[in-house]
C-alpha cells in the first residue's frame, strides 16, 4: 500500500482480554525526568536522543516501569527497532516513538513546528512500519495540539490529540463511523479524554484494511486535520505540540520497527 494508550480511567473500554483502550503519551506531567543519552541503544525509561540531524527525537516512553522494560535501537536516521521488550499483557505499557516538536520539555533541535493550525498549508507523512510477529497493540502516529502557544511547556496538551493507526493486532474497533480520506478508508473514533484535570478532543483514525507491514508515502495528513476542524475537534487557532510516530505497545513488542519517518510541513 503506497500513497499515501498509558491507559486512561476515562472512557477505558474493553477491547480484548489483552488490550484496553488508551492513548499514547497521555501523561505529559514530567514527573519522571527525561534523560538524554548517546549511542545506538536506549533502554532507560524516558531516555531520548536526537536523530536525523536533530530534526526528530527518539524517545523511550515506558509507562509501567515497575513491570515493563523496552529497548530501542537506532542508527542515526529517523528510524528504530524495538530490540527487546518485556511487558505485561493487560494494558498499554509503552510508546517507543520518534517525534518532531516538544514533549516533556524535550524538543527537536531543527524541527518544523511552532505555528498555528491555520498556518499549516500542507502536511504530508511518509512512514514505513513493520509490526512484530507476535505484537499486540498498534503502530500509531500521534499529533498533539494546545489551545495556545505551548513553548516548552511540560504539561498536558489541552486542545486535540489525533491518531492514525496503520496496523494493529488484537484491537477491537470502537464506536464510530467510516470515512474516506486521501483515497483510503478509515474508521474514525472521537472521544473526550481527561487526565489530571485537563481535557482534550481525542480522534483516532484506523485504517480499515490494516497490514502488518504498512507503508504510506506522502499521506495527506492535512485532510485529517481539516476533518477534525469540520467537526469542531480542532481549531484553526490551536498550536501543534508534537507529531509522533511509534507503537502503542501491549505485549511481545520486540520486532516492531519504523524504517522511515518523514513529516513535511508547508507553512
Amino acid at each position: 500500500m503506497r500513497n499515501r494508550l498509558i491507559a486512561l480511567a476515562v472512557a477505558a473500554l474493553a477491547i480484548t482480554p489483552l488490550v484496553v483502550a488508551g492513548t499514547a503519551r497521555a501523561a505529559q506531567d514530567g514527573t519522571r525526568p527525561a534523560v538524554r543519552v548517546t549511542g545506538t541503544s536506549i533502554c532507560q525509561p524516558r531516555a531520548w536522543k536526537w536523530v536525523d540531524g536533530g530534526q526528530y527525537v527518539l524517545y523511550n516512553d515506558v509507562f509501567a516501569t515497575s513491570s515493563a522494560t523496552l529497548c530501542e535501537t537506532n542508527y542515526g536516521t529517523a528510524s528504530f527497532d524495538v530490540s527487546t521488550a518485556t511487558t505485561p499483557q493487560d494494558t498499554w505499557n509503552a510508546y517507543p516513538d520518534l517525534f518532531d516538536g516538544c514533549e516533556y520539555s524535550v524538543c527537536a533541535q531543527t524541527g518544523q513546528l511552532g505555528v498555528t493550525v491555520s498556518a499549516i498549508k500542507s502536511l504530508t507523512m511518509t512512514l514505513y512500519t513493520r509490526f512484530g510477529p507476535k505484537a499486540t497493540g498498534n503502530d500509531a502516529t500521534d499529533f498533539w495540539f494546545w489551545k495556545s502557544d505551548p513553548g516548552r511547556s511540560p504539561g498536558q496538551p489541552n486542545a486535540n490529540e489525533t491518531m492514525i493507526w496503520l496496523a494493529y493486532r488484537d484491537v477491537q474497533r470502537l464506536r464510530g463511523w467510516a470515512v474516506r480520506l486521501d483515497g483510503l478508508r478509515w474508521w474514525v473514533h472521537p472521544a473526550l479524554r481527561c487526565a489530571s484535570g485537563t481535557c482534550w478532543h481525542y480522534v483516532a483514525y484506523w485504517l480499515l484494511t490494516p497490514r502488518h507491514e504498512s507503508s504510506v508515502t506522502n499521506l495527506n495528513v492535512k485532510t485529517f486535520l481539516t476533518y477534525d476542524e469540520q467537526h469542531h475537534w480542532l481549531a484553526a487557532t490551536d498550536w501543534p505540540s508534537s507529531f509522533d510516530a511509534g507503537f502503542e505497545c501491549v505485549q511481545h513488542c520486540a520486532g516492531d520497527k519504523i524504517t522511515k519517518y518523514v513529516m513535511n510541513i508547508g507553512t
